[in-house]
C-alpha cells in the first residue's frame, strides 16, 4: 500500500506515485488521489491534506491547483446577494455559468438541467423543444409538429413525430409553434376565384 501523499496507478502495481496538484491523499484515503474540495487548494506535489482558501477569499472549486483560484464571490453553479457568499447553489433547470452571480437563470426552452449547482444547460437532441423554460430533465423534450400537424404548444403529445396530429384538409398549422390552426391562404385565394367566377356567370348578357 503506497504512503499517505502518495498513489499507485494500478491495484495489481507496486510502484507509488506522489499525488498531483489540485489533489491529496490522507492516511486513510482509497488508493487513488481525490481533488481538492471546495474552499481549498494544493499546488503541490505529495500532499495528504489541502490547504484552506483564506478567510477573505473563502471560495474555491473543486480540484483547485493555486491560491489564485480562491475568490470571494460565489462560484459558477451558486449564487448569493451582490455574487457574495453566503452562496445557494442553483435548483435544477437554472444554472450560474460564471462567478460571482446574484441569480440564477432559467435554461432556455430546448434545454434542460437535472442537478443542482449548474453552470450550463443541455441541450435537447434531434430538434426536440421544451413547452418553457427552466426545464429540469431530458424527458421534457418532445418532437416539434412539423408544418401541416399540430400538438399542444406545438410539441407532440407523446414526445414523438408520430404523436402530431395532421391538419384537416383545408387547413394549416404554417408555423411548428403556433398554438392554433388556421384557414391556408391558398384555400381563402381559390374560394376567392371561385365566387368571382360564380358571380361573373351570373351577369345578364347585354345585346349590342
Amino acid at each position: 500500500m503506497c504512503p499517505a501523499g502518495n498513489f499507485s496507478s494500478s491495484v495489481a502495481s507496486r510502484e507509488c506515485a506522489p499525488c498531483p496538484p489540485s489533489t491529496y491523499k490522507g492516511i486513510d484515503s482509497k488508493a487513488q488521489c481525490s481533488p481538492c474540495p471546495e474552499g481549498t487548494y494544493n499546488a503541490l506535489y505529495g500532499q495528504t491534506a489541502c490547504s484552506k482558501c483564506p478567510p477573505e477569499t473563502p471560495q474555491s472549486p473543486s480540484g483547485s491547483d493555486s491560491i489564485e483560484n480562491c475568490t470571494s464571490f460565489c462560484l459558477a453553479g451558486t449564487y448569493g446577494a451582490f455574487g457574495a457568499p453566503p452562496c445557494t447553489p442553483c435548483d435544477p433547470g437554472s444554472v450560474a455559468p460564471l462567478n460571482g452571480s446574484a441569480a440564477c437563470t432559467p435554461c432556455d426552452i430546448g434545454s434542460y438541467q437535472v442537478e443542482a449547482g449548474g453552470v450550463a444547460c443541455t441541450p435537447c437532441v434531434g430538434g426536440n423543444s421544451t413547452v418553457a423554460e427552466g426545464s429540469t430533465l431530458p424527458s421534457h423534450c418532445r418532437a416539434v409538429c412539423p408544418a401541416g400537424s399540430f400538438g399542444e404548444d406545438g410539441l407532440s403529445p407523446n414526445g414523438f413525430i408520430d404523436g402530431c396530429i395532421q391538419c384537416s384538409p383545408g387547413y394549416m398549422y404554417a408555423h411548428p409553434r403556433l398554438p392554433s390552426i388556421s384557414f391556408s391562404p391558398f384555400l381563402v385565394i381559390s374560394l376567392s376565384v371561385l365566387f368571382y367566377i360564380s358571380a361573373f356567370r351570373t351577369l345578364p348578357i347585354e345585346n349590342h
